[in-house]
C-alpha cells in the first residue's frame, strides 16, 4: 500500500508536530500546535495540543449545545463536539476535569476521545518518542485517577486527505516539525511561541535543499 503524501513509499507522519505559521488565519488554528497520530493513504488526522478546554462541562442530560471556552479565549461552537459526547465520554471528561483540572479541545471534528501521556505504563500504543496514546473508556478513565505527570485528554480531531495537507504546507500555513517529548509536554500558553523558531528554520532548511538541524537549545 502507498501511504502516499507527496508520493510513493512516504514515512509516515505520525507523531510529526504541525507548527502554525504566522501566516495561518484560521481563528482556531492561529498560533495553534498540532500531533500527527493517523497517516494513511486517505486520510491524515491530528490532534490539537494547545488548546484548553478550563470551563466547566455541564451533564449529557442537556439537550442545548454547549458552548467551550478555551485558554485562547475564545468560544467554540459545540455542535461540531455532540456526536463524540456520548454519556460515557461526559463521564470521562467529567473525571478528568476533577482529576486534572481541564481537557483538551483537539479540534473541530467529531472523533473518539483520545488520551496521550508521557510513561508506556499508561497507553494502549505510542504516537511518537515520550507519548503514548490511550483511547478505551477503561484507561482513561485510570488515567484522569492515577494523574500521571504528563498527560493530556483531547476531544476532536483536524482532519485532511493527505494532497489537502502537502497544499497546506506548501502554501507555508504549517512548518512540519520533529516531535521530542519536552515538546510536548510544555505549557500551553508557550508552546507555540517556543516551537516557531525551530520550525520555521525546518522548513526554509528544507526549502532550500539543506539537512534539517535538530536544535538542542533548552525550552522555557
Amino acid at each position: 500500500m502507498q501511504d502516499s503524501f507527496t508520493g510513493p513509499a512516504v514515512p509516515s507522519l505520525v507523531g510529526k508536530l504541525l507548527v502554525a505559521s504566522t501566516s495561518m488565519r484560521d481563528s482556531i488554528l492561529s498560533q495553534a500546535v498540532a500531533m500527527v497520530v493517523e497517516h494513511h493513504e486517505r486520510r491524515i488526522s491530528a490532534v490539537l495540543l494547545n488548546r484548553p478546554i478550563s470551563t466547566q462541562v455541564h451533564a449529557a442530560e442537556s439537550a442545548e449545545p454547549r458552548q467551550f471556552e478555551s485558554g485562547q479565549g475564545t468560544t467554540r461552537d459545540a455542535h461540531r463536539l455532540e456526536s463524540a459526547q456520548t454519556d460515557q465520554a461526559n463521564a470521562v471528561i467529567a473525571a478528568a476535569l476533577q482529576a486534572l483540572g481541564e481537557v483538551h479541545f483537539g479540534g473541530p471534528l467529531a472523533s473518539p476521545m483520545l488520551a496521550i501521556c508521557g510513561e508506556p505504563e499508561h497507553g494502549e500504543f505510542q504516537i511518537g518518542p515520550g507519548v503514548y496514546g490511550a483511547v478505551t473508556r477503561q484507561t482513561l478513565a485510570e488515567m484522569a485517577i492515577d494523574r500521571p505527570e504528563h498527560c493530556r485528554i483531547l476531544i476532536g480531531a483536524l482532519r485532511w486527505g493527505p494532497a489537502e495537507l502537502e497544499q497546506q504546507l506548501v502554501a507555508g500555513l504549517w512548518h512540519l516539525a520533529d516531535a521530542q517529548a519536552q515538546h510536548v509536554w510544555q505549557e500551553d500558553q508557550w508552546m507555540w511561541q517556543n516551537l516557531l523558531p525551530d520550525a520555521m528554520a525546518g522548513s526554509m532548511a528544507q526549502w532550500v535543499g539543506l539537512p534539517q538541524r535538530v536544535s538542542d537549545s533548552s525550552l522555557n
